[in-house]
């Protein structure tokens, strides 16, 4: 089963202000509008979206189905 990336994407836009560490999950398998996705291009969107909040990935752990993925506030330069 694909997991639709819109609802991660709206778990990234209910982060609060970019001031400590987050985990966000994000299943191994997504979809966006319906469609597979590859997980370079889901991760890509994933990413910049973290970006627009304040957020930098900073390492992840492998779990059944998904990987959690550490975030913290992004460093300028």
């Amino acid at each position: 089963m694909r997991h639709p990336i819109e609802s991660v994407l709206r778990e990234i836009d209910a982060l609060p202000e970019a001031t400590g560490t987050v985990s966000i999950k994000v299943p191994d398998k997504l979809s966006l509008r319906g469609n597979s996705v590859p997980r370079d291009i889901a991760l890509s969107i994933l990413v910049d979206r973290l970006l627009t909040k304040g957020y930098e990935p900073d390492g992840f752990e492998a779990i059944e189905d998904a990987l959690i993925y550490r975030c913290k506030p992004a460093t300028a330069g």
